[in-house]
């Protein structure tokens, strides 16, 4: 995994439970037609059985801050 970015590290090192830095984004999607009211159960299984791949498998190596 690369280092992290020096704006990436400092969101990492501010971050604690009581002030997340966590970024997210919320897409309200339509399923495709014809999918039945279960699409997205059946999405989510089906996500579930294949392993996260690159770069969303990452793990931080400790360095001097803490952080990559």
């Amino acid at each position: 995994m690369p280092k992290l970015s020096a704006v990436d590290q400092a969101f990492f090192l501010l971050e604690t439970r009581e002030r997340p830095m966590s970024i997210g984004a919320l897409i309200v999607l339509a399923p495709p037609a014809g999918t039945g009211a279960r699409f997205a159960d059946r999405l989510i299984r089906q996500m579930l059985r294949q392993p996260p791949g690159p770069p969303f498998n990452g793990r931080l190596a400790p360095g001097r801050s803490g952080a990559c």
